[in-house]
């Protein structure tokens, strides 16, 4: 039985959202292909994938369309989650990218997945990469605002600047994880994020938030 069968990607709750700003619902779909974490996104390696945009700015402005275009992929296969970031970018020699040290590339321009897995509304999961695969990973407590930088997990990633922007590929092993052990379909809350600092940094979504509510993961 795979892990994981759904994601379900909740920028807050239904009941307190608009139409105009309530997040969709996806289906992970499970791989036997053979995913290479390379920082080169093969389409036929990624065929099986879902297809996320990330599609809105969430900062500092509030659910505008994203003023560059990312495509995320998400797909497992029973072991391990994989996630990819295609990042475009019009001006790839303004990507502010550097191989240091693990969990200090938060001024680069990076790309992620936050991870509520047992969707509660109370703790995550959070994974970055900058375009160089430069790993940033901590845990996220919401009801006391903390996130925990001391947390590591064992994971791979990949990351490339490319002509068009860049790409950065993950392989999470859902070992690295908790979540409910239970027969069927997971709903996890998802969002799958880019940072993207020019003149400022701004942060890029495909979850609208609510800033009328006054936390991120409910």
């Amino acid at each position: 039985m795979p892990y994981l069968r759904a994601l379900c990607c909740i920028a807050a709750s239904a009941a307190l959202l608009s139409s105009a700003v309530r997040a969709d619902v996806i289906e992970l779909p499970s791989t036997t292909r053979e995913i290479r974490i390379d920082g080169v996104l093969e389409e036929s390696e990624w065929t099986d994938a879902t297809r996320v945009s990330i599609a809105y700015e969430t900062e500092p402005n509030e659910n505008i369309p994203a003023r560059v275009p990312t495509t995320a992929y998400v797909v497992e296969n029973g072991e391990s989650l994989f996630v990819a970031f295609d990042a475009r970018d019009p001006d790839p020699d303004a990507i502010r990218a550097f191989l240091r040290d693990r969990d200090a590339a938060w001024d680069d321009d990076y790309v992620g997945i936050i991870l509520d897995t047992y969707g509660d509304e109370r703790r995550a999961f959070e994974f970055y990469a900058n375009p160089l695969g430069v790993q940033m990973d901590l845990t996220r407590d919401d009801v006391n605002g903390n996130e925990d930088w001391s947390w590591n997990a064992i994971w791979d990633s990949a990351g490339r600047i490319n002509e068009g922007g860049f790409v950065v590929e993950m392989e999470i092993p859902l070992s690295q994880l908790r979540f409910t052990q239970r027969d069927g379909a997971q709903e996890w809350s998802v969002d799958l994020g880019r940072s993207y600092p020019r003149d400022q940094s701004y942060w890029l979504s495909n979850n609208p938030n609510d800033r009328n509510i006054n936390c991120y993961l409910c």
